[in-house]
Formats: structure tokens, C-alpha cells, sequence
């Protein structure tokens, strides 16, 4: 398979550090974001790189349409049956691979460092993509449908929220009870460490969860799977928004 001309379409945090790894790999690798730009020649690969929006679906149809790549992988976090929906509107080589990672820079190193799972609309657009991105330096690990990845993305990111949200629930025992939180955390850390990491007890910051990833991922998964979790996850997120609002207004810090 050819993969020459690679087009990765929007050059945000996830677009970015693939265009600078895949021009690495294919020197004719362009991008494209919000400004319209001229593109040259035949794709090979388009990569989706924008957020997923009501519009996703149709922008995705009219991008595959405009280039008519061999293969197109959909990068973004997105609801599930998306991958399926815009496979049945143009059909073709089209995968879902999620991206690991916490910003620009740590994205690219989340290419590398974490396998790339891609789930395909078939079986050969799968190993088309797997061949591609070993190309690039990845781990790969096929899976059955383009669904388990996009559902397994929202499950990661909002099992690790809700780690979050019990240590949010942590500091309010701990006020409440007049605790030292530090040493609650040292004991629930220690149990991990004294058993040689046979019984892992990881500490999470029980902050208010900001950014684009963890909140809205869960959204995404609320939609498709009604949880109460992730009922318990949204309430104490707002919460400690409101109790941070307080402390700051009182002068906690």
C-alpha cells in the first residue's frame, strides 16, 4: 500500500504533533485547519483531527468525498456509531484509532508510547491502517469494530474521572470530620507501595476536572449508556466547582 501523500485535517492539539511525525516518515504530508488552503495531488491517508461536533458526520462525508483517500482514520474522540454512520454514507477504507495523550506536547509522545488500537469498518481497512501506522513507529493492536474503539476511549477517560471525583469526595470527608487529608492520602498510597504494587492504590488530585477531554468525553457516554457513575461523576465535578468558587471567596486555598 502507498501511503505517500498522508492529509491530516485540523492542526490542533492532536493534528499538530501527527503532522510533525508523519512529514517525518512522508515529507509530502500536508494539513489543513479552519483557513482554506490549497491541497496538491492525490491523497493517500486523510486523518481526522477536529472535535467531534453535531456537524461531524456530514464534514467528515464532505472531506472523504473532496479527496477521495485510500484510507481514512478518525482520530477524534467521538460518540459512538459515528465511525459506522459516515462508512455508510461513502463507504470505503475508513478506521477509528483514539488518541492518548494530554496536550500537544504529550501527545506526541502519547503516539509513541501508547498502541494505537483501530477498530475498522472492515477487516482490510484494519490492516491497511495497522500497516500504516507501524509505518510511522506505532503499536498497533486491531480490534473487532470501529465501536469498541470509539466506546473504549469515553470508558477510559471516565474511569478516570470518577477516580477523581472519590478523591473529591476524600476532601469533604475530610473537612467535614476535621481530617488530615494528607495523611488519608499517605495511608491509601502506602498500601500500594508497602504490598510492592501487588494491591495499587493510585492518588488522584481531588481538584475541579476542567478541560475538553475527561467532562465532555463522559457526555459523549451518558448519551450512548445512560450511568448512574457518570451521574455521580457530572454532580461531583459541579460541586467542587462550587466549593472551590467558596474557598476562593473566603481565602481558602
Amino acid at each position: 500500500m502507498d501511503f505517500k501523500k498522508p492529509l491530516i485535517i485540523g492542526m490542533g492539539e492532536i493534528g499538530k504533533p501527527l503532522y510533525e511525525i508523519v512529514r517525518g516518515a512522508y515529507p509530502d504530508a500536508q494539513w489543513l485547519d479552519i483557513e482554506t488552503k490549497e491541497i496538491s495531488g492525490k491523497i493517500d491517508v486523510l486523518h481526522i483531527c477536529f472535535p467531534y461536533s453535531a456537524s461531524f458526520v456530514s464534514d467528515v462525508v464532505e472531506y472523504i468525498n473532496c479527496y477521495q483517500p485510500n484510507l481514512t482514520i478518525i482520530e477524534s474522540t467521538v460518540a459512538p456509531l459515528t465511525t459506522s454512520k459516515i462508512y455508510a454514507e461513502v463507504g470505503g477504507n475508513i478506521c477509528h484509532s483514539p488518541v492518548r495523550g494530554r496536550n500537544a506536547t504529550r501527545f506526541k509522545w502519547g503516539f509513541f508510547t501508547f498502541t494505537k488500537f483501530i477498530g475498522g469498518t472492515t477487516s482490510a481497512a484494519a490492516r491497511m491502517a495497522e500497516e500504516y501506522y507501524r509505518s510511522l513507529g506505532f503499536k498497533t493492536r486491531i480490534c473487532n469494530t470501529s465501536l469498541e474503539t470509539e466506546f473504549m476511549k469515553i470508558i477510559n477517560t471516565s474511569y478516570y474521572g470518577l477516580c477523581i471525583a472519590w478523591f473529591q469526595e476524600i476532601d469533604r470527608i475530610c473537612k467535614k470530620y476535621n481530617l488530615d487529608v494528607s495523611i488519608i492520602k499517605e495511608f491509601i498510597k502506602s498500601t500500594g507501595d508497602d504490598s510492592g504494587g501487588k494491591v495499587p492504590r493510585p492518588i488522584y488530585y481531588g481538584g475541579y476536572i476542567e478541560g475538553h477531554c475527561v467532562i465532555p468525553n463522559a457526555l459523549l457516554l451518558q448519551q450512548a449508556f445512560p450511568s448512574k457513575f457518570i451521574d455521580v461523576l457530572l454532580e461531583s465535578n459541579e460541586k467542587r466547582k462550587d466549593e472551590m468558587t467558596l474557598e476562593e471567596s473566603e481565602g481558602i486555598k
